[in-house]
């Protein structure tokens, strides 16, 4: 059962499809460019829209613990890369200048 643990303790259950923690990101330009597919060509069934669209889409994952968010790595999609808020690290008395 695939899993992904977060570093406030919580484990995302990656098995559920559609999962509840997943989102997806496409480019701006990848939308454009199934948008103008379609518009070509109405007759484009869902599955083929579908794949288009997450040809080159990313995974991302928000905790509902933390708040932290984890985006999957552009060359491998087994990695992810974890980011904070600077509120959640403020309220941790991380301190810093930007």
């Amino acid at each position: 059962m695939p899993k992904l643990g977060c570093a406030c303790g919580y484990i995302f259950d990656l098995s559920d499809i559609p999962c509840k923690d997943e989102y997806l990101i496409i480019s701006d330009k990848r939308m454009m460019e199934a948008i103008e597919v379609y518009d070509n060509n109405p007759s484009t069934n869902g599955e083929e829209m579908y794949y288009l669209i997450r040809e080159e889409e990313k995974r991302l994952y928000i905790c509902p613990q933390c708040s932290r968010i984890y985006v999957e790595d552009k060359n491998d999609p087994n990695i992810f890369h974890p980011y904070i808020s600077e509120e959640l690290l403020y309220s941790k008395g991380v301190k810093y200048d930007l």
